[in-house]
């Protein structure tokens, strides 16, 4: 398989890096240039990655178990712009520019006095009613070997858990699990004929949310949307009332990206 590093070889064999883990590497090598074309093809122009993983050795036996924990914590999040701020600054730079100022002066008063949240809502979506101050992740891992002159064994089973800082909605639930399995055994049936056996095999459980949580907290203005509504508020015969109906956008007892005029 072709990536954007090269080609990636895994115990000679064509594979992802997702493919495998670090707990199952026993070597890294890199080969470029000339001699990895003329070995490997028009594939390997951009290099290859030679993955050897851990197997079983004579005369050693034994298991190991190895458990981690470990939170991740954003070191900062963008500088929040209120409302009222944003469109007093807007309306400055449609009148630098000769263009007439697209607020009323009456309409950020509004917004500043924060009198109705729904109806002239104030957003910060990098604040803690949309994420988590951290995430968390753990992993597992137990490795069993054992080997004689004749016959050597190795196996590995690793289980990785990861969950998000999104904590509303659907995407509190947001996680990746990962379970990988890899074992081999080599033979020697005598001094001129040996044989292996490779198993290797990756199980996934993923959870995200659709779109892109960051690309939207990063560009939709404070004062455009309140993104969960009270259904209860919602005028009835409009479009925001005929969605609710439908249940698809509720979480948790509002509706979601509702339009302000809506309520």
């Amino acid at each position: 398989m072709e990536c954007r590093r090269g080609l990636v070889l895994v115990d000679g064999e064509p594979r992802s890096l997702n493919d495998v883990t670090t707990n199952e590497i026993e070597q890294i090598s890199f080969l470029k240039g000339a001699n990895a074309v003329v070995l490997y093809g028009a594939r390997a122009a951009n290099g290859v990655i030679l993955i050897t993983t851990k197997r079983g050795r004579a005369g050693v036996h034994g298991s190991s178990v190895r458990v981690n924990s470990g939170i991740s914590v954003p070191k900062s999040y963008p500088s929040y712009l209120n409302a009222a701020d944003y469109m007093s600054w807007y309306n400055q730079a449609s009148l630098n520019d000769g263009l007439p100022a697209p607020y009323a002066d009456s309409t950020i008063r509004h917004f500043a006095a924060h009198s109705n949240p729904y109806r002239y809502p104030d957003v910060n979506y990098f604040s803690s009613d949309y994420l988590r101050k951290l995430f968390k992740t753990y992993s597992a891992n137990a490795e069993f070997t054992s080997g004689t002159e004749r016959a050597r064994f190795y196996a590995l089973a690793g289980f990785q858990s990861q969950n998000s800082l999104l904590n509303f909605g659907t995407g509190s639930g947001e996680h990746s699990n990962r379970l990988n399995l890899r074992g081999n055994i080599d033979l020697k049936l005598n001094n001129y004929i040996s044989t292996y056996v490779n198993v290797s095999t990756v199980f996934s459980n993923n959870r995200h949310v659709l779109g892109s949580y960051w690309t939207m907290a990063d560009s939709l203005q404070p004062q455009r949307y309140s993104p969960l509504i009270p259904i209860g508020l919602v005028s009835p015969g409009s479009a925001a009332k005929a969605t609710a109906d439908g249940g698809r956008n509720i979480i948790g007892g509002g509706i979601c990206w509702a339009e302000r005029s809506s309520i």
